[in-house]
């Protein structure tokens, strides 16, 4: 399984605590989680893809969880992870996963992660 970098953006989302309870039960452990908070959107950004940028060697995938976003069960990490193990260029895969955006939650649809 691959080295994982997840990065969450915060401004101080409710659902922030939920988000890292759920990531601590997580099947799949391979993974290092870190909260960007405290900056302006455009700042928060850039942050995180100087992050990204700089730890590239370090990893071999990086998914952007939003702060507001809930993982539907324990295997969440490891089912996303799994489906584009088969394609060719992971970095640039679009899957359906075990993710779900509390805003689009509301409206009754499910998001899709980038990683």
């Amino acid at each position: 399984m691959p080295r994982l970098l997840i990065l969450t953006l915060s401004t101080g989302e409710a659902a922030l605590p939920v988000l890292r309870r759920q990531l601590a039960a997580q099947s799949f452990t391979d993974f290092r989680h870190e909260i960007i908070s405290g900056l302006p959107n455009q700042t928060a950004h850039n942050q995180l893809y100087r992050t990204i940028m700089s730890r590239a060697s370090s990893f071999d995938l990086f998914l952007k969880l939003d702060a507001d976003m809930t993982l539907r069960a324990d295997t969440s990490l490891a089912d996303a992870l799994r489906r584009p193990s088969n394609t060719p260029t992971r970095s640039t895969s679009h899957f359906r996963s075990g993710i779900v955006s509390l805003k689009k939650r509301r409206s009754a649809c499910t998001s899709s992660a980038l990683v």
